[in-house]
């Protein structure tokens, strides 16, 4: 991959007609020519800010369960499980009871064992069928995922 890189970036001219002429290593070399190519254009292009805060989110556990979060979901980082609970339980009417005394413990290994529990965190938190946001995240917002990102990286 290194090879290819440097024959890109080195071997590259253009002529007067404005085309550009890349002289590739030969085949024999053995380079995966599509893996290398992307390589090459991944490493050369930097990340775009929206990857950044996606990467910096991912790091942070669901608020709901503590699973690997997979965004900001609702108005609350969440992992695709509690996503997709608190989704459907918005469906339609539910009607969930708690078996026990209504403070059960929602973590990864028991946030299925009692929805009751499991929708009132969600609620506590935030999670909002009306927090679906789209465009891009506050200054605020940004600087407050990335010091808590920057938390768990250090924990």
């Amino acid at each position: 991959a290194s090879d290819l890189k440097e024959s890109l970036s080195h071997q590259q001219s253009g002529d007067q007609s404005g085309q550009l002429h890349i002289q590739l290593p030969s085949p024999t070399t053995g380079f995966n020519l599509k893996n290398d190519v992307k390589s090459f254009v991944d490493s050369s292009s930097p990340r775009k800010p929206h990857e950044n805060m996606k990467a910096q989110i991912e790091v942070i556990p669901c608020k709901v369960c503590g699973d690997k979060s997979s965004g900001v979901h609702y108005g609350v980082i969440t992992c695709e499980g509690c996503k997709g609970f608190f989704r459907r339980s918005q469906a339609g009417p539910v009607n969930y009871q708690c078996p026990r005394n209504r403070n059960c413990v929602i973590d990864r290994v028991n946030r299925n064992r009692c929805q009751f529990c499991r929708l009132q965190k969600c609620l506590a938190l935030g999670m909002s069928r009306d927090a679906v946001k789209f465009g891009r995240m506050s200054k605020k917002q940004r600087e407050k995922v990335e010091d808590e990102a920057n938390y768990v990286k250090q924990n």
